[in-house]
């Protein structure tokens, strides 16, 4: 797997949950963007 390396972090990271999403890999990405200096992080599921 190829890392992509940012210069920066966003103040808000937005995830956008789809179907084959499962509840332990959102968070591991919303920790993953917490640890690199994200303020907040939003997940978001449609109804």
């Amino acid at each position: 797997m190829k890392l992509r390396v940012q210069r920066f972090a966003p103040d808000l990271a937005i995830e956008i949950v789809s179907a084959n999403d499962t509840f332990e890999k959102l968070a591991t990405k919303a920790l993953r963007y917490r640890r690199c200096g994200t303020a907040e992080v939003w997940i978001l599921a449609s109804c």
